[in-house]
């Protein structure tokens, strides 16, 4: 029997995000299967995957997790003598938003135009201009149109949308299917990889995203760091000891 997506990651004792790692798909887009928006088909078999199931046993849509209804104690239950409530810490002012990157702005306007979407039809799904995206935002819509990307690399030529076809069989900036299938292989078994830049530059991660110019990883500090294919020498998987 189908069971909702919540159910089932807290049954295997998962957090949304260590979901998200195993499974390569966003944690955005987890958080929105879990209030009952219908799961992608492209990442049913992701999430069945990460959480040793069948595609079968995953709801298509799931129904919101309950909200746990607090009872107030009986008179029995109370102590005969309650304690002086704690004082509450002062409250920390609001930290201001972080603003997107340029780097991070540029690059979505590249993939957006890779989709054949204008900029206009990008800030209409955004709902607001490319400039005022926060950190975050920035973060969630990479990682959901670099998906996109990945399925659309996989789309046979005539399937793709008008516009996005390429003339010839093979471009310079086009990911070729090696690099598609190990990266992605990367993304979904967590594997660490060091990348070597031409600079001389060493980083250390787990691939998050890719595009055809770039990859995202996410270091051990947790800041993700996105690397431009023009600047890289060349990058490894690392051996487990």
């Amino acid at each position: 029997m189908a069971e909702d997506l919540w159910n089932l990651r807290k049954h295997r004792k998962m957090t949304v995000k260590q979901l998200s790692a195993k499974s390569g798909v966003p944690a955005a887009s987890i958080y929105e299967y879990e209030r009952g928006q219908p799961v992608r088909a492209a990442d049913i078999a992701r999430l069945a995957k990460a959480l040793f199931i069948k595609e079968s046993e995953l709801k298509v849509k799931s129904d919101p997790v309950p909200k746990e209804s607090k009872q107030a104690p009986s008179p029995q239950e109370r102590p005969a003598a309650e304690a002086p409530p704690k004082p509450r810490p002062p409250r920390r002012p609001p930290q201001p938003l972080q603003m997107a990157r340029p780097s991070q702005v540029d690059h979505l306007r590249q993939i957006a135009a890779k989709l054949g979407q204008a900029e206009n039809d990008l800030v209409a799904r955004l709902g607001k201009p490319l400039e005022e995206l926060t950190l975050a935002e920035a973060r969630q819509w990479l990682g959901v149109y670099t998906q996109e990307v990945v399925a659309f690399n996989q789309m046979e030529e005539q399937e793709r949308p008008a516009g996005t076809r390429r003339k010839r069989a093979y471009l310079p900036e086009a990911v070729d299917s090696f690099e598609l299938d190990y990266l992605t292989n990367c993304q979904e078994t967590g594997d660490t990889l060091t990348f070597t830049l031409l600079n001389g530059q060493v980083f250390t991660g787990r691939v998050v995203g890719f595009s055809p110019y770039t990859i995202t990883i996410q270091p051990e500090d947790g800041q993700e760091v996105t690397i431009h294919k023009l600047a890289l020498a060349y990058y490894q998987r690392e051996r487990a000891v």
